[in-house]
Formats: C-alpha cells, structure tokens, sequence
C-alpha cells in the first residue's frame, strides 16, 4: 500500500479487482470505499482538507479586527485549542504513518481525533446561541419593560430650560 510514498501508485487507487459488476460500473465508489489505497488516499485528502479549514477559520478570526471584536475570549481560547488539537492530529498520523503504524502510535491518533472532536463541540458551544432560547429571554425582556413602571424625570432633572 504505497510502499513508503507519499501517494500510493496509480496501479492501485483503481483497481478493478474491487468491482464486482461485469460492466465495472461499482469501480468508482468500491476502490473509494473498499480499496484500502483509495481509502488512505481519501483521508490524507480529508486530512488536508480539515487541517486547512480549520487554520482558515482561525486566522478569521484573529486576523479580521470585526470579527476578533466579536468573538468572546472564551470561543477565541475554544479555537486556539481546536488548532492545536488539529496541529497534533496530524502529527500523530504523519509519525504513525512514518514509523509504519505502530499500534500505540494508531491508538494515540485514535484518541487525539476524539479530543479533537470534542473541543470542536466545545467550540460551537461557546459560539451558538439557540434561538428559541434568545427569543425567550427577548419576549421576558419585552414583558418586563411594559411592566415597568413609566418614571417622569422633570424638566429640570433632565438639563432643559423651561418656557
């Protein structure tokens, strides 16, 4: 599967021994699926992929002064943790790919991608705010000003000369 390259050989991304169609119209999502050289090709590029979002998100919301005022302190320490939790993903599956997948390196690649999702759920905690929660607390807000009683300030009070 590779044979320690980067890219397994072409040979092997679509092979048609994992199509069981005689027309071989299963070819494509079989070798995605089944294929255990797509399979790792498809989550180095899932790999890839998530570590370049989330690097992106990041710097938006660091880097754009409208959105780094926006975010509290909370959901700013939330993404710092979600980066590091992808930095080191990565680095484990590099090392465990490097050092042919020993099993307490896969194990710890395994775990590291649970704690990643886990802070990523941390994260959209901090930042979403359910609506039905924000429309009770608006409609609680309303019902309170209505049932406040209404203050006259007198005109002296409020710094205005008076006729």
């Amino acid at each position: 599967m590779g044979n320690g390259r980067i890219a397994p050989p072409a040979a092997e991304l679509f092979d048609d021994f994992y199509s069981r169609r005689e027309d071989k119209s299963d070819l494509w999502w079989r070798n995605i699926l089944e294929n255990p050289s797509t399979v790792q090709l498809d989550h180095r590029i899932l790999a890839t992929t998530t570590l370049t979002t989330i690097v992106a998100l990041w710097a938006y919301s660091r880097f754009n002064p409208r959105v780094a005022a926006a975010i509290p302190r909370n959901a700013r320490k939330g993404m710092l943790g979600v980066v590091h939790f992808a930095l080191a993903q990565v680095a484990l599956g590099i090392t465990t790919l490097l050092y042919l997948v020993p099993l307490p390196l896969a194990s710890a690649h395994q775990a590291c991608s649970m704690g990643l999702l886990t802070m990523t759920l941390v994260l959209g905690s901090r930042l979403w705010v359910p609506k039905r929660s924000l429309n009770l607390v608006k409609r609680s807000m309303a019902q309170a000003a209505q049932a406040a009683p209404k203050v006259r300030v007198p005109a002296a009070a409020r710094g205005t000369p008076t006729a």
